[in-house]
């Protein structure tokens, strides 16, 4: 399918309410034209090189008091978080996540610069044939990532469990076996 939303690193220091306001009729138009009734958004960052990726932005939400409530008052240290941004980034086909990051901010604010450097750096990473751990965030070749979940990339000793979220109780491998994919 062809269509959707080329940006610049430079187009996300934007407001990212107006972004996300514009992906979002972006994608419902793309689906009315189409008439494919995808879940995924069709948008994508140029590098330098002209290199594509997808990606996607939004806004999340957390109920007061639930876990991802505490995790992200933890991270963000604000009492009173109530909502929070995160982007993804992908290889240019969708199959390969390479980047995700969340932050506190405004809807006026664009995506902060520290996070545009991270996903520079990764952009750079990807063309060189490396690319993060999905999990532990070593950067390893891209040939060395022979397991993955869903977008997921993750190196060998996530994988079986030595390290990682999933350490001592089978790793990736683990919670892949049980899936059932229906």
């Amino acid at each position: 399918m062809y269509g959707g939303l080329f940006l610049t690193l430079q187009e996300l220091e934007q407001s990212i309410g107006g972004l996300i306001r514009i992906l979002r009729e972006r994608r419902i138009a793309l689906k009315v034209i189409t008439g494919y009734g995808f879940d995924n958004e069709h948008n994508f960052l140029t590098d330098i090189c002209g290199k594509h990726y997808g990606f996607s932005v939004r806004q999340n939400k957390a109920a007061f008091n639930s876990i991802e409530y505490k995790r992200l008052t933890s991270k963000f240290g604000h009492p009173t978080l109530s909502s929070y941004y995160e982007i993804s980034v992908w290889n240019e086909t969708g199959t390969a996540s390479i980047f995700t990051d969340e932050w506190c901010g405004s809807w006026n604010n664009g995506v902060p610069n520290n996070i545009i450097e991270k996903i520079e750096e990764v952009m750079q990473l990807y063309r060189e044939g490396k690319i993060h751990c999905s999990d532990c965030q070593i950067v390893t070749p891209i040939d060395d990532y022979k397991r993955h979940y869903f977008a997921g990339r993750y190196c060998n000793n996530c994988w079986s469990g030595s390290t990682g979220t999933y350490k001592n109780i089978g790793g990736w491998c683990e919670i892949e076996r049980k899936e059932n994919y229906e």
